[in-house]
């Protein structure tokens, strides 16, 4: 780690860990400008886990964080910049109704599949959403993980069904963030969507975001050159310094681009609950860089949900590709990028519901 990276790190140490999403924005916003040879791919942002046999490569965030330190710094830099902590100006409850998180016109395939997924919804079996998630591509080829998502909003993550057992056993609780954004999808399912948008934006966190799309010319220019102002050390060093000032379009992308982030987490972790699919679909359909097209997978009828890059203006990443059931809005795989180029990765998904103390016995 480099001596600007260390100054960063003393300078957050005041400050509520930062969050998953939060770097993965910062990260893009600052994706071009950083070019240096030799940083690792970022890859797509995924469920929440944290395999108990960290020798094996496991990823504790709600999110994959394939980056060198040097990038990483840089992202939580500028993360300090635009999003509120504990330590910094909560967000405004008169923002609630912010026209940047107002929802456009929504998209007619994934509302109908939503409401269609209420009709047809009933009594979960079990009390907790067992999440087998499979890896291909970067950063861990091949890589199985096991995800255990209780109705109370507890996580467990392990590399087997025996280390599940161990830490539901052992009481290894991870706190992470798929409560909130689980909790968001939940009220979506039947609340007014700009609410829902604007829950589900803030649910890792308030965000600068709206505060500066509201801003005058003036008044952005001078709290973006504050914020900046900050974290200008750690540019300079990563040859990203000056950051021009975002545009309206850019803002509005990065506000969509982070509900369509949480929501994605919020569908992977809370798979097994059909209020919490309904609610994603009718979140996912108010974003106008997302496009549905119908498609078959094994068989079955399903939908092509593709985020474009759009969604991470500037950055030169590609688009991610998400295939869902098209009866039950059920998570089946996610594409990011490209076979055989710099930026991919391939995750699958199995869901299925299972009764905790069976879990805790060992019998499942």
């Amino acid at each position: 780690m480099n001596v600007d990276e260390m100054d960063l790190v003393s300078q957050l140490k005041d400050a509520d860990p930062l969050r998953a999403e939060v770097y993965e924005r910062a990260r893009t916003t600052l994706r071009a400008a950083m070019a240096e040879p030799g940083l690792a791919p970022v890859p797509e942002i995924v469920p929440a886990r944290r395999a108990r046999n960290r020798r094996r490569g496991s990823v504790g965030t709600l999110g994959k964080v394939g980056v060198g330190a040097g990038i990483g710094a840089v992202a939580a830099g500028v993360a300090v910049a635009l999003v509120a902590t504990s330590t910094a100006q909560p967000a405004s409850p008169a923002r609630s109704a912010s026209p940047a998180s107002k929802a456009p016109a929504v998209n007619s395939t994934l509302v109908s599949l939503a409401a269609y997924i209420k009709a047809r919804s009933g009594n979960l079996p079990g009390n907790a959403s067992l999440v087998i998630q499979t890896d291909v591509g970067m950063p861990s080829p091949g890589n199985v993980t096991y995800n255990l998502y209780t109705d109370s909003g507890a996580y467990y993550g392990a590399n087997d069904k025996r280390g599940i057992t161990a830490a539901v056993d052992h009481h290894e609780n991870q706190d992470l963030n798929a409560r909130q954004v689980v909790a968001a999808a939940r009220y979506a399912a039947t609340g007014d969507l700009t609410t829902a948008r604007q829950r589900m934006l803030n649910a890792t966190g308030p965000t600068q975001f709206e505060r500066l799309l509201s801003d005058g010319p003036a008044a952005r220019k001078k709290l973006w050159a504050k914020e900046m102002a900050k974290v200008r050390a750690i540019l300079q060093a990563k040859h990203a310094w000056p950051q021009p000032v975002p545009t309206d379009k850019i803002l509005r992308a990065d506000i969509n681009g982070t509900i369509w982030f949480n929501s994605f987490n919020a569908l992977t972790a809370g798979a097994g609950n059909p209020q919490v699919r309904e609610g994603v679909l009718r979140l996912m359909s108010t974003i106008p860089e997302v496009t549905v097209a119908n498609s078959t997978t094994g068989g079955q009828p399903t939908l092509t949900i593709t985020a474009s890059p759009a969604l991470n203006p500037g950055s030169g990443l590609p688009a991610q590709v998400m295939t869902i059931s098209a009866r039950t809005g059920m998570p089946i795989s996610s594409v990011w990028g490209t076979p055989g180029q710099k930026y991919y990765s391939d995750t699958t998904w199995q869901v299925s519901r299972v009764w905790m103390a069976r879990v805790r016995a060992g019998r499942w």
